[in-house]
């Protein structure tokens, strides 16, 4: 017997059997995609003060997470989750009886820092593409916009023998980190450390530094399995000084079995498999029964840490998800 949890996570451990030596999307479509971005920029007239990037639309002072040269006075606000807390104003607050920040502004350039994961749970796809191919487009797009948006750009790769580049400005340099995004992505060999989640945060807290936008494009897998307290002390202090913006990556499978009859499922050392039948209708039921209530509980978690919480299945047109909120 076997319970539809350890189901879902059998599929999700699910990857490309053969090795993959195409990049994840041809150069051509690469190209084009940012070509497509650069020029629907230059056209759109960015009035929507609700969207993410709000704050970096020009070079002009930004509202800073810490304090320092430089910094200027500009209100009190009521206290949100993550402000600096030698920021709040403690007599406002007494007044108030609410915890009241100071807001600081800073005359630098904002930086945009997108952690792409490209681990093996990411290399999985049972509908158009796999996730960590969405994730790809997910980054190019939010890269492209930020530096439209005058905003110096990195990228950070998640993934064994992961490579750390420096912010820029520069669409070229720009466009080769993102180039990395799409270069092939074969199954991983179990013998490969695999890097969590919290070491990936870790290493850019340590590597960028505070005041960041920062973008994490995921399927969050870590929040279901050990170790959350290491995940969300991670988190925590990544978010006391940047703002996080977590992207949901979730193939379909992941949500609905797929009917498909008689199906063998292994786990990714091989030393767990079932055979299932995808016909049964209550196997079906209860698997997105479940389903539904682990993406929400990584839902839950990843909103403690950000207002901003986007799923993005690999079906879905990553743009018109993202337009509502870039």
């Amino acid at each position: 017997m076997f319970s539809v949890k350890s189901l879902i996570q059998l599929v999700q451990g699910q990857r490309a059997k053969k090795a993959v030596n195409q990049p994840l999307i041809s150069e051509t479509e690469f190209q084009q995609l940012i070509a497509d971005i650069v020029s629907a920029e230059k056209t759109t007239t960015l009035s929507s003060e609700s969207n993410l990037m709000s704050t970096v639309k020009s070079l002009g002072p930004q509202l800073s997470f810490y304090r320092g040269p430089g910094m200027e006075f500009v209100e009190n606000r009521e206290y949100l989750s993550g402000d600096d807390i030698r920021n709040i104003n403690w007599r406002m607050s007494a007044r108030f009886d609410r915890l009241h920040s100071k807001v600081y502004t800073e005359d630098k350039q904002q930086q945009v820092l997108i952690l792409n994961d490209r681990r093996a749970s990411m290399r999985f796809g049972s509908i158009k593409k796999l996730k960590v191919t969405q994730a790809a487009i997910v980054s190019t797009i939010i890269a492209i916009k930020a530096y439209c948006r005058n905003c110096s750009v990195a990228i950070f790769n998640v993934e064994p023998n992961h490579e750390l580049c420096q912010f820029s400005s520069e669409l070229n340099q720009i466009s080769f980190n993102l180039s990395k995004t799409i270069k092939p992505c074969p199954p991983i060999n179990i013998e490969y450390a695999m890097p969590s989640l919290s070491e990936a945060i870790e290493l850019s807290q340590t590597k960028y530094g505070k005041g960041n936008i920062v973008f994490i494009v995921s399927d969050f897998i870590d929040f279901l399995q050990s170790e959350n307290d290491v995940l969300d002390s991670s988190f925590a202090r990544f978010a006391q000084y940047n703002r996080i913006n977590p992207i949901h990556i979730v193939d379909p499978a992941e949500m609905i079995l797929p009917d498909v009859g008689q199906l063998s499922l292994c786990s990714a050392n091989l030393q767990a498999s079932i055979k299932i039948n995808t016909a049964d209708n209550n196997l079906r039921q209860n698997y997105q029964d479940q389903s539904l209530k682990l993406l929400k509980s990584i839902k839950q978690r990843l909103k403690i840490y950000s207002s901003t919480y986007i799923q993005i299945k690999t079906n879905d047109n990553a743009d018109s998800k993202l337009a509502t909120c870039l």
